[in-house]
C-alpha cells in the first residue's frame, strides 16, 4: 500500500445552519445577503469535541475525525456562524449538537504520512548554498535575531509533518492582542555570503498559512513574511519578496540604488491557498535581474550591483485578530532554500 494516504471522505456530516440569511454590518448601515449555493467544509483535526451547546464549556457529547465533512449552506468560514449546529449517529441513536467555526476549512488537511520523510522522499539540493531544514536549526547555517524589543516573538522551529516535503521551518508570527505589530524574529544566512560576478540564482519553496478560519478585527491584522536577498555592504542592493496573505497581495521588490528610478517595485495581486510555491529571483553577469513565482515572471530590473549577497526572511505581524478568542498559532513554512550559480 502506497504510504501516501488517500484523504477519507466516506464520513459525511450534514450541517444545518439555523439561519440561511448572512448580516453585514459596516459603516453604519446593515444589510442583509442570501447565501445560495452549499459548499464542502473539512474538519481540521482529529477528536475535534462536539459541544452540548454553544460554548467550549458546554459538555462534549461527540468527536470529529480530521477531514470529516460538512456540508454546509456558505461561501466561506468568514460567513459563518460562530457555532454550527450539526445532527450525528452515535451507538445508532441520532443526536443534536454543536461545533466551533474554527475547526473547518474550505480545503482539507493532509494526513501526516503524505508529508512524513523517508530517506528517499526528500530531493537532494545542489548549489553553493543549500537549507532542506532536514538536519539540525540553526546549526551553522543560520543567526537568529530580533528586530524588535518585547517578549512575544516566538522563534522558528523545526516542522517534522509540514514540507516540500517535510520537514521545513515553521516561521511564526508575533502575538498579542494590541494594535502595536511587532516584527517577528528574522532568520541570516551571514555565516554564507555568495558573490554575484557571474550571476546567480536564488530559490525558497514558501507556504502559507491556512487563516480562513478566523474572524475579528481584519482591518488591523496585517501580516507578512520577507524573504530577503541583501548586498553586504550596500543597504539599497537587494531583492526582496514579500507575502501579505490577509491583504492577498504579494509584493516584489528590486533595488539597485537608492535615487529616484533606482528600484522596481510590483504589487501582484494572489489567491491565498494553503500550498507551496517557488520563488526564484535570478540575476545574470550583465545585472539583469528577475523575480519569478512558479516559473511566471512578476517583476524585472536592470543595473543590480556586483557584490556579495546573503539571505534572510522574517515574519511579522499579529498571529490573530484583535477579540479573537482562537488559540490558534499560526507560521509560514520556508522549505529547499537553494543558491547557485554558472
Amino acid at each position: 500500500m502506497s504510504a501516501r494516504k488517500k484523504i477519507n471522505t466516506k464520513e459525511k456530516v450534514w450541517a444545518v445552519i439555523i439561519a440561511a440569511v448572512l448580516i453585514f454590518v459596516s459603516a453604519g448601515y446593515v444589510a442583509a445577503q442570501s447565501v445560495s449555493g452549499f459548499n464542502d467544509f473539512y474538519v481540521k483535526s482529529n477528536g475535534t469535541n462536539i459541544r452540548s451547546c454553544k460554548s467550549t464549556s458546554c459538555k462534549i457529547i461527540g468527536k470529529l475525525k480530521r477531514n470529516a465533512i460538512l456540508t454546509i449552506r456558505a461561501r466561506s468560514v468568514r460567513d459563518l456562524s460562530s457555532w454550527i449546529k450539526i445532527s450525528f449517529r452515535k451507538g445508532g441513536k441520532q443526536y443534536t449538537g454543536y461545533i466551533s467555526k474554527t475547526v473547518l476549512a474550505l480545503v482539507p488537511h493532509k494526513p501526516v504520512v503524505d508529508q512524513k520523510t523517508s530517506p528517499s522522499s526528500k530531493p537532494t539540493l545542489s548549489g553553493i548554498f543549500t537549507e532542506d531544514f532536514s538536519g539540525g536549526f540553526p546549526g551553522n547555517k543560520w543567526v537568529i535575531s530580533s528586530e524588535s524589543s518585547g517578549s512575544s516573538q516566538p522563534s522558528p522551529q523545526i516542522d517534522s509533518i509540514v514540507g516540500n516535503p517535510a520537514p521545513s521551518l515553521a516561521v511564526p508570527f508575533s502575538s498579542g492582542g494590541s494594535n502595536i505589530i511587532l516584527p517577528g524574529k528574522k532568520v541570516t544566512a551571514e555565516v554564507n555570503p555568495f558573490s554575484s560576478s557571474n550571476g546567480f540564482s536564488v530559490s525558497v519553496d514558501v507556504r502559507q498559512p491556512d487563516t480562513s478560519l478566523e474572524t475579528g478585527e481584519l482591518g488591523t491584522w496585517i501580516r507578512n513574511f520577507k524573504f530577503t536577498v541583501k548586498h553586504l555592504t550596500n543597504k539599497d542592493a537587494y531583492a526582496s519578496v514579500e507575502i501579505k496573505p490577509d491583504a492577498a497581495q504579494i509584493n516584489y521588490m528590486i533595488s539597485r540604488e537608492y535615487i529616484g528610478g533606482g528600484a522596481s517595485y510590483v504589487t501582484a495581486p494572489y489567491m491565498p491557498d494553503a500550498n507551496f510555491h517557488t520563488f526564484k529571483f535570478t540575476v545574470d553577469a550583465d545585472g539583469n535581474a528577475k523575480w519569478l513565482r512558479d516559473g511566471i515572471l512578476k517583476n524585472s530590473f536592470d543595473g543590480f550591483p556586483t557584490g556579495d549577497y546573503l539571505v534572510s526572511f522574517s515574519a511579522s505581524g499579529r498571529n490573530l485578530p484583535i477579540y479573537s478568542t482562537s488559540t490558534a498559532s499560526y507560521s509560514h513554512n520556508v522549505d529547499n532554500i537553494l543558491v547557485t550559480v554558472p
